[in-house]
């Protein structure tokens, strides 16, 4: 079970040109739409046919080999034809985290103003990120994921067609909600675990940014931080 790592954007810009954004990343679905990084940055068709990754304890095995083989097979057909064995490989490399945005919500839709979260796996989709900005260079966008369990949080903002973002330092300061008295407590995860019971719900923490200890770095070809 993966950790999900929170995300946010905020869009603004031209009517038509949130309208085009809405039109063509978004993905309706029965509980509403969801934003679509397939419309973004779509994976290679190879991967619908991807077996998985399957570690055999015993891969020698009689009745292992017939998987094993497929297996094997597919990896060198797709990393020949992709530059990666599995999809979960692909879409860490090109979306920035290994699986589609799950859990979306947009809280707030309106002329010239668009605003949703979504979850993700891991860590923030950097690089579908990135591809926004070169496909809606006239709309500006704010960004933020994070991620308690990883002591991870990373905003940022897409002007002008480029992303740029900055990590929290670490360790984090973060603000969490005891759940069964409402008193809120805020230092590093260490210093938070050390006051409060075991149950808190520290996975809806949220980051504290000191604006002084922050350094804005651009964006690159590897992911921030994680498993992704």
């Amino acid at each position: 079970m993966p950790n999900w790592c929170h995300n946010s954007m905020t869009i603004t810009g031209s009517v038509d040109e949130i309208a085009r954004f809405k039109q063509t990343c978004l993905l309706a679905h029965k509980d509403g739409p969801t934003l679509d990084f397939e419309a973004i940055k779509p994976m290679p068709g190879i991967f619908y046919d991807d077996p998985g990754q399957i570690l055999f304890p015993d891969p020698d095995a009689p009745k292992n080999r017939e998987q094993v083989e497929t297996q094997k097979a597919f990896e060198a057909q797709a990393l020949e034809a992709t530059g990666a064995a599995h999809a979960y490989d692909w879409a860490c490399a090109h979306w920035g985290t290994p699986g589609i945005a799950s859990f979306f919500h947009a809280w707030r839709d309106e002329p010239g103003r668009y605003e949703c979260d979504f979850d993700t796996r891991w860590t923030p989709p950097l690089f579908i990120w990135e591809k926004l900005g070169e496909m809606f260079p006239a709309l500006d966008f704010s960004v933020s994921g994070y991620e308690p369990l990883l002591d991870f949080a990373l905003r940022g903002t897409i002007k002008d067609g480029k992303l740029e973002y900055e990590l929290m330092d670490q360790p984090g300061i973060w603000k969490a909600v005891d759940s069964e008295t409402g008193k809120i407590f805020s230092g590093t995860l260490k210093e938070i675990y050390a006051v409060v019971p075991n149950e808190l719900p520290i996975w809806g923490a949220a980051p504290v940014w000191d604006d002084a200890r922050v350094a804005r770095t651009t964006v690159n070809s590897r992911s921030p931080k994680g498993n992704a």
